[in-house]
């Protein structure tokens, strides 16, 4: 006896909503879109990281003024991560 398409749908909705999808987060800099998932919990400045990947906010502006005198290691590390470029949608 097989099981049926509604009992079958119902099985993998369970099925997904038990699994747990790790949050990701990218960040808008230079009119490109960064995925800084992993960095997010190395950020030295800690979870202020968050308010650019929640909304979506350009944060150039930020990141140069704030790290003025790292620029170069700031742009080191978004050299290793993930990247992509952001849609003109993407960019407020």
């Amino acid at each position: 006896m097989g099981i049926s398409s509604y009992a079958l749908s119902k099985y993998e909705l369970h099925h997904l909503e038990q699994q747990v999808v790790p949050e990701s987060f990218e960040i808008l800099y230079n009119g490109r879109l960064y995925d800084v998932t992993d960095f997010v919990k190395h950020h030295p400045g800690g979870n202020v990281i968050k308010f650019y990947t929640e909304f979506r906010e350009d944060a150039t502006r930020a990141i140069e003024d704030f790290h003025k005198g790292s620029l170069d290691q700031v742009h080191g590390i978004l050299k290793n991560l993930k990247s992509q470029p952001a849609n003109s949608n993407e960019c407020k």
